[in-house]
């Protein structure tokens, strides 16, 4: 495992931690008890430190121990808190949830010529969201989909039930701000959905293999009233 710039390992035998730090710390190896490891001023101090960051950090004790052993007493302290650090950064993201996507909220609309291409997403409820999709052009409906994105096993799942084809399920890929992008490598075409937003302006778009190559289709909706039956 990566950690900072260096690695380590534990050995039965002799459990020792190798690290290299570009702080220019001096490195020692030390198995298992810290004996020598400065005098008692200097210890205290380490054990005061390690004692903070063991209460703000969740790793094995002995993993704690290791590190604080490995290092000179001037560097331990500081060793100690760039672990920390290190080991925060690393710790696992959260699983995406329905409320992270809440931004496709809304009426969308892009005009290509006489065809219109709509989208309306209902806000986050019961952690779903739904949308409702048409093409049109003129009095004419080319076409029509729903979609449903819900949380599932970690992950958010896009479902599409698009006119004329069979349903099919891309799971999250990428969530980030205002950007989300699903996958399903074992689907034809698309094999990608994604959307990103900036203010009013929204672009859904998809992406897949066609004729050996891959083919991407954008969408650039802008943000519309949302139709209502009131006088």
């Amino acid at each position: 495992m990566s950690l900072i710039g260096g690695q380590f390992g534990l050995n039965d035998e002799a459990p020792v931690i190798s690290l290299s730090f570009s702080i220019g710390g001096t490195v020692e190896r030390r198995p298992r008890g810290c004996a020598g490891s400065g005098d008692q001023r200097s210890q205290i101090g380490i054990v005061e430190g390690y004692a903070r960051v063991r209460r703000s950090v969740r790793m094995p004790v002995s993993a704690q121990l290791e590190l604080w052993c490995m290092l000179r007493p001037e560097f331990q302290m500081r060793s100690l808190l760039l672990v920390a650090l290190s080991l925060v950064a690393q710790s696992p993201a959260r699983a995406p949830a329905i409320d992270d996507v809440a931004w496709l909220t809304g009426c969308w609309e892009y005009t290509s010529g006489a065809r219109i291409v709509e989208e309306h997403w209902l806000a986050p409820r019961a952690r779903t969201m739904m949308n409702a999709g048409r093409t049109t052009q003129g009095d004419k409906l080319i076409e029509f989909e729903t979609v449903i994105i819900r949380e599932q096993e970690g992950r958010l799942a896009y479902e599409a039930h698009p006119s004329g084809q069979p349903s099919a399920v891309f799971l999250s890929q990428r969530v980030a701000d205002r950007e989300v992008v699903f996958e399903n490598l074992q689907h034809d075409f698309p094999q990608r959905v994604g959307y990103k937003r900036d203010g009013d302006s929204l672009v859904g778009w998809i992406e897949g293999p066609r004729n050996g190559q891959t083919r991407r289709i954008e969408f650039p909706y802008h943000r519309v009233a949302c139709a209502s039956n009131e006088p």
